[in-house]
C-alpha cells in the first residue's frame, strides 16, 4: 500500500478514534515496512456496540489480516469514492444534455400529467402529516393503500410517454428494496433520464415513484427497528424525500468493479452491470451529496469529515434483464477516498415488469411479507396552482453543501 494512502488510513482511523465511533486502542505507521499501515495493535474495547464501528471495525481486522496472509495486497478493499465536484453527472451540463443547473420533477421534459396523478390518487386514503411537521411543508400529498393497489399506480403513473420508452429496459418496472432495514419498500426507476453516450441514468424523485409501509411488516429487516407500528416513521423518511427533491445518478461502467456482479459480467459481457451512485440534493447534478457527511450527522459525530459513504448497483447472477440487483452500502474513512466497510446493502428485486405486469415468485413474495401492512405513495398536490407554487420555491432551493442533512432525512 502506498505511503500515502497509508498513512491517511491511519490518521482518519485515529480521527474516527478520537470522535468515539469506534473504540482503537493503537493505530501507527510502521516506517520499517516502507511506509505501510501497520493495524496490528487494532483492538476494539468490549464496551463497543455501535452496529457501524462493528463493521467498519471487521473491515479493517479483515483487510489487515489478508495482508498479513500474503492472501491480497494493501489497497481500497470496497469502493473507491468518486468526486463530490465535479460529480460524475458534470457531463449534462458541460455537454450541454441539459439546458438548466438541475434535474427534478419541476423541470422534466415530459411532465406527469396531473389529471392522471389525480385518477391514480382516487380510492386511497389520505395520510396527514404530524401536528409538528411546520404547514409550509405539508404540501405533498400523502395516500395509501393495499401493497397490490399501490404497485399497480405506481407503475401506471410514471409510465409516462416520451420518457419511459428512452429509459434502458432493465430498468423499467417496479423494484422492492428487499431488506433495506429502513421503512421504504418500493422505487420507479424509470422516471428520468439516459444518456447511452455518457452510460449515466438519472432517477428523478416524483409522485408514485416512491413507496413507504404504513405499519411494521412482520419480518421487516433487522427486526424492524426503524419502522413503527403505524405510519409515522415512514413519514418521516418520506419528509426528506419530498423536501430534498433528491435526483439520483447512475454511472453505468463497461466492467464490474465490485463483488456480487463479477460472476454476472463475465456471463453476459454487458456494459450495463454495474453503476456507481451518486444523489444531488434539488436535482443540482453538478454536484454530489456528501454521504459521509450524512452519516457522520446521524451517528453525532458531527462536521469532523472524517467518515465517507459509496453506493453502488451490481447486477446478480441470477437476475433476468435487471430482475434482480445488490444496492450496495459502503463506508469509510474520509481521509483515504475508500469506502471499505459493507453496511446497510440490500437487494433491488423487480417484482413488475416492462410491461406492467407482476413477475413471479418475487411479486408474491413481497405481498406475502407486507401481510396487512399497507404501503402509501407521495400522490401529488391537491392543485395545479399548489404544483407551480411548489416548483418555484424548490427550484431555487440551496444546493447540497449549504444543508446539513442526516437520517432519516435521506438513505
Amino acid at each position: 500500500m502506498p505511503a500515502t494512502f497509508a498513512t491517511k488510513l491511519c490518521l482518519g482511523l485515529a480521527s474516527v478514534a478520537s470522535a468515539g465511533a469506534v473504540a482503537v486502542e493503537e493505530a501507527s505507521i510502521d516506517e520499517g515496512t516502507n511506509g505501510e499501515c501497520s493495524l496490528m495493535q487494532l483492538k476494539s474495547k468490549p464496551s463497543s456496540s455501535n452496529p457501524f464501528a462493528k463493521g467498519l471495525l471487521a473491515a479493517l481486522q479483515s483487510s489487515r489480516e489478508e495482508s498479513a496472509n500474503g492472501e491480497a495486497r494493501w489497497g481500497c478493499i470496497g469502493v473507491e469514492v468518486q468526486p463530490l465536484k465535479p460529480a460524475q453527472s458534470e457531463p449534462l451540463l458541460t455537454k450541454r444534455h441539459l439546458d438548466k443547473d438541475s434535474f427534478a420533477w419541476w423541470n422534466m421534459p415530459v411532465q406527469q400529467p396531473f389529471q392522471n396523478l389525480q385518477k391514480q390518487g382516487e380510492g386511497l386514503e389520505e395520510v396527514p402529516w404530524s401536528f409538528y411537521t411546520p404547514r409550509s411543508r405539508r404540501w405533498p400529498l400523502m395516500k395509501k393503500g393495499k401493497p397490490a393497489d399501490i404497485i399497480s399506480k405506481m407503475y401506471d403513473a410514471t409510465k409516462v410517454d416520451g420518457v419511459f420508452e428512452k429509459m434502458p429496459e432493465k430498468m423499467q418496472g417496479v423494484f422492492w428494496m428487499k431488506g433495506n432495514g429502513v421503512p421504504e419498500e418500493l422505487t420507479v426507476l424509470h422516471y428520468g433520464g439516459y444518456w447511452a453516450e455518457e452510460n449515466l441514468m438519472v432517477q428523478v424523485q416524483a409522485p408514485f415513484t416512491w413507496a413507504w409501509p404504513a405499519g411494521r411488516p412482520h419480518n421487516a429487516p433487522y427486526f424492524g427497528v426503524l419502522y413503527s407500528n403505524d405510519e409515522s416513521a415512514g413519514m418521516s423518511w418520506a419528509g426528506g424525500f419530498t423536501q430534498l427533491a433528491p435526483t439520483m445518478t447512475y454511472k453505468f461502467s463497461d466492467r464490474c468493479l465490485g463483488d456480487y456482479c463479477k460472476a454476472s459480467n463475465q456471463r453476459r459481457g454487458s456494459s450495463m452491470t454495474y453503476a456507481y451512485m451518486q444523489t444531488h440534493i434539488h436535482g443540482y447534478v453538478s454536484e454530489a451529496m456528501d454521504l459521509g457527511k450524512m452519516a457522520a450527522n446521524t451517528l453525532g459525530l458531527g462536521s469532523l469529515g472524517v467518515l465517507q459513504g459509496a453506493f453502488t448497483l451490481q447486477e446478480m447472477p441470477d437476475s433476468v434483464n435487471g430482475s434482480h440487483w445488490k444496492r450496495t452500502c459502503h463506508w469509510g474513512l474520509g481521509v483515504a477516498n475508500c469506502a471499505f466497510a459493507e453496511f446497510g446493502s440490500y437487494d433491488l428485486v423487480k417484482i413488475v415488469g416492462p410491461d406492467g405486469q407482476p413477475l413471479q415468485p418475487q411479486y408474491n413474495e413481497f405481498i406475502e411479507y407486507m401481510g396487512d401492512v399497507p404501503l402509501f405513495v407521495w400522490a401529488g398536490w391537491r392543485s395545479e396552482e399548489e404544483k407551480s407554487r411548489v416548483a418555484r420555491a424548490q427550484r431555487h432551493s440551496p444546493a447540497v453543501n449549504t444543508i446539513n442533512v442526516s437520517l432519516p432525512s435521506l438513505m
